[in-house]
């Protein structure tokens, strides 16, 4: 698996429309994003080292990576995931699975603070799940200088994604966007 997080030069070959194009590390309002990792590898395994579960997927182990955003002065935080939308609304992974994604964590200028999706009934959350052109955005609009979180990559594929006679590569890309709202 990989999941780089676009650059502002990956950016402008983006497979994304331009309104949905942003640059993850680009500055808004001279803010800068970083990831702890740009890319997430799984590395080479075979068929027999995964396990299949009831539902006749295949969960791969799931891998944290730490986000921060800095800006000169406070700001409201808003962000939004671009990325291909697979079964379910899910990110797509591989040619029939899914990569889940949970945003958690969130600390704004060093307190807790709560995400919100707009679209979504549930309210207020200390960890929230992103699907493709989801935005999320902090409780009651808070502004901060200094945004710091945990992303939780969950990939899991299918059994037909495993059956193959030769060397697959499965992929996602994701573009986290720092948003104005």
């Amino acid at each position: 698996m990989t999941a780089a997080w676009t650059t502002p030069a990956a950016a402008q070959a983006s497979p994304f429309p331009p309104m949905m194009r942003g640059a993850a590390a680009a500055p808004i309002a001279g803010c800068m994003m970083s990831f702890g990792q740009a890319t997430v590898d799984y590395g080479s395994f075979t068929a027999g080292q995964l396990t299949l579960d009831g539902n006749r997927r295949y969960q791969l182990e799931p891998r944290l990576v730490p986000l921060t955003i800095n800006c000169p002065t406070a700001r409201p935080i808003a962000l939004r995931l671009n990325a291909t939308a697979g079964q379910h609304g899910a990110t797509k992974f591989a040619s029939t699975g899914a990569l889940h994604i949970v945003l958690s964590h969130v600390r704004i200028d060093g307190d807790e603070t709560r995400l919100v999706n707009p679209d979504a009934p549930h309210g207020a959350q200390p960890r929230i799940s992103l699907r493709p052109g989801d935005t999320v955005m902090l409780e009651h609009g808070r502004a901060g200088r200094s945004l710091t979180a945990q992303i939780a990559l969950n990939p899991e594929v299918a059994d037909a994604d495993v059956r193959v006679a030769d060397q697959t590569v499965w992929s996602a890309t994701l573009q986290l966007e720092l948003v104005d709202m």
